[in-house]
């Protein structure tokens, strides 16, 4: 029912889990959607119409906060949700070319700075929605910089570093599996885009 819809980081989640669960054929009340793009439409922060047909969104993280720092991971968080919630894909390029501007395809930094597998999950989610050009390029850059600072010896060989945003609080493990989850997305053909089913 939507009940925990309060703000953005926990709308992608409940968007995702809708679309799965509809997906594999479990009942899933319409209603729920519907409150999800009322939801969406709260934090949305429109582009001008004037520049384009389809001007680009970034989203808040609650409706009137914005973080300016943060907002390209929430733009791809707010694209992949309304990707999950129905919207047209053509209708979102512009979104995601915009957060892709503005928080760049994934890199790794001298010494790991760069690192953000926060907004490379969803980033990754998002333009895997996309089936594009977008798709190919983020690929690339995200299996670069993942195969370049993968461990590759000794007891931690496999996993990444701890560096980056949000590494501290969630470590090597999470960082990890957050990579993983990002592997998964960029390199696995079994999978379609849930917006395609």
């Amino acid at each position: 029912k939507w009940l925990l819809l309060k703000c953005l980081r926990v709308g992608v989640f409940e968007c995702s889990l809708t679309k799965s669960a509809k997906i594999a054929g479990l009942k899933v009340d319409p209603e729920a959607f519907s409150r999800a793009k009322a939801f969406l439409d709260s934090v949305e922060i429109k582009g001008d119409e004037n520049e384009s047909a389809t001007p680009p969104s970034h989203y808040a993280y609650q409706p009137g906060f914005e973080n300016p720092p943060t907002e390209h991971r929430l733009a791809a968080m707010g694209n992949v949700s309304r990707m999950f919630t129905g919207a047209p894909i053509d209708q979102l390029q512009s979104s995601v070319d915009w957060f892709i501007q503005r928080g760049g395809l994934p890199k790794w930094g001298e010494d790991g700075e760069d690192a953000d597998l926060y907004y490379w999950y969803y980033g990754s989610l998002c333009v895997f929605q996309t089936e594009g050009e977008a798709q190919k390029t983020w690929n690339k850059a995200f299996n670069d910089v993942f195969r370049a600072h993968q461990c590759k010896s000794g007891e931690n060989a496999g996993s990444l570093p701890v560096a980056g945003a949000y590494s501290r609080e969630w470590g090597r493990v999470g960082q990890t599996a957050l990579a993983i989850l990002c592997s998964e997305i960029c390199n696995w053909s079994g999978y379609r885009p849930l917006t395609r089913r």
